[in-house]
């Protein structure tokens, strides 16, 4: 068995679920926050419902997006045999800097629909 390919799986699924669940977890908080406890807005609020599923499925896809950068700089650093930097360090690096774009990134939908919903709500 090839013990490369079996521990960049390993890595690929581990990025994927640890990145994926933190940011959306802190993205659902984060409108949560902003939103429902601002208005009082009940949780059987079906058009809260699409709004918090909208924002949620737009950064989804900005982490589906930044996935591919993170496992692409692991593999060019696991496939140089005369690297000798330390493989988990970069590794953790790379990733600590596409996430902190991902960070950063994610509160641009949030807060256009922040404003938007505002904006509806309040000017007509």
């Amino acid at each position: 068995m090839n013990t490369e390919l079996f521990y960049y799986s390993i890595a690929e699924i581990g990025i994927s679920i640890i990145i994926g669940v933190l940011l959306l977890f802190v993205t659902y908080k984060l409108i949560d926050r902003l939103v429902r406890r601002k208005y009082n807005i009940k949780l059987d609020n079906i058009s809260f419902s699409i709004f918090s599923a909208s924002i949620l499925f737009s950064v989804a896809y900005l982490i589906s997006g930044i996935k591919a950068p993170i496992l692409n700089s692991l593999r060019m650093i696991s496939d140089k045999p005369e690297y000798d930097g330390s493989i988990i360090i970069d590794g953790f690096k790379y990733t600590f800097l596409f996430s902190c774009q991902v960070r950063s990134l994610r509160y641009v939908p949030v807060f256009f629909a922040y404003f938007t919903l505002n904006y509806v709500v309040f000017y007509n």
